[in-house]
């Protein structure tokens, strides 16, 4: 009888050191789980711990630490999420370690965010694949009150974010061109979460258009989830905020603008309260209206410091301002447009006289690149309620901003020679009445003017064979120095490929063709940039270029703008090639298709139109060959 009871007595001794040795300790003989497959659901594994645990002391002190357990995983991803849930008796503190010696992966502090029993997680990123890593689970009650009891324990793996999820990572975008997507494993880090249209609330995706002038409408209508979408300009290291949507069409989102060539534009998709779904954003094209000198890309260069007369008596055929460039003014009512550049260095004070009792308000931004819309806060600007003179004079100094009660004036601009400026000045009475703007030039500062150096009718870069033909025409030229024709794989990053002189002053037009003898394969951008000898740089739109080197063709339009009856194309082929040419309108309506087969190697042209079908307006035409794809835009002339 002794013998039976000194037997069981040792193998209770036995087993409850093995329980013991599985989960109390920190080391080797912790607890192993596996982590889930990539998107895998939790699969709960029973966990417990008792009284017999003792303190490990790592630091995880969150209420009683003192009957803590172990589990260890190897780390299959970069990024694991932990589960705890534990049972009515268990209010479980959670916390994750690198080694035994207490540091912590990134997430892995110690939490217990539920009262009482209930779920805790911890989200562990920056892990190292192959690596093991302990976890630590004790009761926050103390011994008296409970201090051990049961649970439930797994470890997921996240599917992998988009390879848009951060701002770095930005897909590129083109007219005509439609995106699809999911943001439900987007992530938040580097988000941006101020106030932009609507305030952005995470775990989105990023997009990038190249301005070309042309007015675009990214739209996210007939996406599965309710919306946000935000769009900023500049860079990712420096993002400013343009405009910004929620609920356009249901719970979709859609934003307007019109774009600057050489300023590229971000889109953010994300979801409102941080919804998260699949989407499809679609980006179309419009060209812009005429300009009119109420418009900013219509203002009216000033050469001198010489008094003049002026008159703000509509807001032009653009939306030029909006809350995130307007800064003071409160939007666009009665405007007109200046342009101005600093020769040389000093201070620029000016005084806007109404001809009647009018209440004119005036908005500068600079100094740099001239860009319309105007991109960021003004840097001076002024909307004080009265109908006398209002300007900028160095009394006033510092203050670079007023409201409805300021004094109508704010301070002067200390200019640098080469600097340039767009000035604004709105009629928020409504009058039509005109006004004198007269300008005070102190401490050695001079104007000139600030004209655009060139005048370009067209710039296309077409595949010929295993080149890529480049040509351009120019209406006028002004102090124009060179021309740099660019490329780029992504439509961000350009290199230069050719330079060309220019021919400086010219009034009559001008034809350059060149050839880029290496081109890329696959899809590539061409741009061209125009410098004049006063170092102001313009672009032109981008153009995109598909690229094989066996099989491939090109084409171009003409005349582009034209009248439907008198639209051919030109297609660059080699024999027998069969070619689907298809025209469709901005919404995507096909209006014309039709497959060319060339007999002979070289050009093939023909009419496109030749009922004459085709309506005023904006079209887009493709053509397309095995894996070539090229698309141009066609505009139809009344």
């Amino acid at each position: 009888m002794r013998i039976k009871k000194t037997l069981l007595l040792t193998i209770l001794f036995l087993t409850t050191k093995l329980i013991f040795s599985q989960t109390d300790g920190c080391g080797a003989g912790s607890t192993l789980l596996t982590p889930g497959a990539v998107g895998a659901a939790c699969a709960p594994v029973a966990g417990s711990t008792t009284a017999a645990f003792t303190d490990s002391n790592l630091g995880c002190t969150a209420g009683n630490e003192n009957d803590d357990g172990f589990f260890k995983f190897i780390a299959t991803a970069t990024s694991h999420t932990i589960t705890i849930d534990g049972a009515a008796n268990f209010d479980a503190v959670i916390g994750a370690y690198n080694t035994c010696g207490g540091t912590q992966p990134t997430g892995g502090t110690c939490v217990d965010v539920t009262a009482g029993n209930g779920i805790e997680t911890l989200s562990l990123s920056g892990l190292t694949i192959g690596n093991t890593y302990f976890i630590s689970v004790h009761d926050f009650v103390a011994p008296a009150g409970g201090g051990f009891g049961d649970f439930t324990i797994c470890i997921t793996t996240p599917a992998a974010a988009p390879a848009n999820d951060l701002c770095a990572g930005a897909i590129t975008t083109a007219c005509a061109g439609t995106y699809t997507g999911s943001t439900a494993t987007a992530t938040s880090a580097s988000d941006p979460s101020a106030l932009c249209g609507v305030t952005p609330a995470g775990n989105g995706v990023w997009y990038v258009f190249a301005g070309d002038g042309n007015v675009i409408t990214a739209s996210l209508c007939g996406s599965s989830y309710d919306t946000e979408l935000n769009l900023y300009s500049g860079s990712c290291a420096g993002l400013t905020c343009i405009d910004g949507n929620d609920d356009f069409c249901g719970t979709s989102s859609e934003v307007t603008f019109p774009t600057s060539i050489g300023y590229n534009y971000y889109i953010f998709v994300n979801g409102f309260g941080g919804a998260t779904g699949s989407y499809t954003l679609a980006i179309t094209c419009a060209a812009a209206a005429s300009p009119t000198a109420a418009d900013c890309s219509g203002a009216t260069t000033v050469c001198t410091d010489a008094s003049f007369v002026g008159s703000s008596t509509g807001a032009g055929n653009v939306a030029d301002l909006n809350t995130n460039n307007d800064g003071c003014l409160g939007g666009e009512n009665q405007s007109s447009w200046y342009y101005f550049a600093a020769t040389t260095t000093g201070t620029i004070s000016l005084n806007i006289t109404p001809s009647a009792a009018d209440d004119y308000d005036f908005a500068i931004w600079g100094p740099g690149t001239i860009a319309c819309p105007p991109i960021g806060a003004p840097i001076r600007c002024s909307w004080a309620i009265g109908t006398g003179i209002t300007g900028l004079t160095t009394a006033e100094s510092p203050q670079t901003t007023e409201g409805m009660f300021g004094n109508s004036f704010v301070d002067a601009i200390y200019a640098t020679a080469g600097d340039q400026y767009v000035l604004v000045v709105d009629n928020y009475t409504g009058s039509f009445s005109p006004f004198t703007l007269d300008w005070t030039l102190t401490a050695g500062a001079t104007l000139g003017c600030t004209p655009l150096p060139v005048e370009l009718l067209s710039f296309n870069a077409i595949v010929n064979s295993n080149k890529v033909d480049i040509s351009w025409a120019t209406a006028s030229e002004l102090n124009n120095d060179y021309f740099s024709v660019e490329r780029s794989k992504d439509g961000i990053v350009f290199e230069e490929v050719l330079r060309v002189d220019g021919a400086g002053n010219s009034t009559s037009i001008i034809n350059y063709f060149e050839v880029d003898y290496h081109p890329i394969v696959g899809v590539s951008y061409y741009r061209l940039k125009q410098r004049d000898f006063n170092s102001v740089v313009i672009y032109s739109s981008i153009v995109p270029v598909r690229y094989q080197p066996n099989g491939n063709f090109g084409f171009s339009l003409f005349p582009n703008p034209g009248e439907a009856k008198d639209i051919k194309i030109e297609l660059t082929a080699a024999k027998g090639q069969n070619i689907l040419v298809v025209v469709r309108d901005i919404a995507g309506r096909e209006f014309y298709s039709k497959v060319f087969v060339t007999e002979t190697d070289g050009n093939k042209i023909e009419a496109i139109d030749t009922e004459n079908t085709l309506a005023p307006g904006i079209y887009m035409v493709t053509a397309s060959s095995n894996d070539a794809f090229y698309s141009q835009k066609l505009v139809i002339k009344k």
